[in-house]
């Protein structure tokens, strides 16, 4: 057995470790814009709502291109 590797039965706690940390910094990626929001209207002379607006229509292309762009990465590595 590898060092690291985990006896047959039991739960992989790196894995868990490193799946949790990445939820955490995802859903707080997410919350970084709304302290934002009243600045960005401002400065675009927009209502609240229409800085939510621009901020959702920024991250929704940004997170649906994530999971192609990552399996053309994984393709593209393994070719090289």
């Amino acid at each position: 057995m590898s060092a690291g590797a985990e006896a047959p039965g039991e739960p992989p706690t790196r894995a868990i470790v490193l799946l949790a940390f990445a939820g955490f910094v995802s859903a707080a990626n997410l919350r970084v814009c709304d302290p934002l929001l009243p600045q960005i209207a401002g400065e675009l002379s927009v209502t609240i709502g229409g800085a939510g607006a621009i901020v959702t229509a920024f991250a929704s292309p940004t997170g649906c291109s994530r999971s192609s762009s990552g399996r053309w990465a994984m393709r593209r590595a393994s070719c090289a």
